[in-house]
């Protein structure tokens, strides 16, 4: 079992991560405070170090109704603002019907999202 005892992600240092979730040893799910979810491929070095790259980012709150109610850049724009001093408690769950795909809630939405990070896109 891969088990990771520090890490430092450079891009988020001021974000709190409240949920990590490795699945198959090889992808590493980090959800933040701000509703910011990325996944790191990890690879493992013949020495025993571990390298992680971005694999896939998504913001949830960037557009959380989905594009049908934020269509117009006016209403985006709107939707942006109002989520982006929101902090949120994060739930990760890896899918086990689709692989490559994970489950995500946040208290502050009442949607459950999947995303597949294969695709790169959010599934309803």
């Amino acid at each position: 079992m891969l088990k990771i005892y520090f890490l430092q992600i450079a891009e988020i240092p001021e974000i709190l991560i409240n949920e990590a979730v490795i699945i198959k040893e090889d992808f590493l799910i980090l959800g933040t405070s701000k509703g910011v979810v990325k996944v790191y491929q990890i690879e493992k070095r013949e020495n025993g170090n571990i390298s992680l790259f971005l694999f896939d980012s998504c913001n949830f709150f960037e557009n959380p109704h989905s594009d049908k109610l934020t269509q117009n850049q006016e209403n985006l724009v709107m939707t942006q603002k109002l989520y982006e001093n929101v902090l949120t408690t994060i739930k990760i769950v890896n899918s086990k019907y689709n692989e490559g795909s994970y489950f995500v809630t946040m208290n502050n939405l009442q949607y459950v999202y999947e995303r597949s990070f294969v695709k790169r896109e959010v599934i309803f």
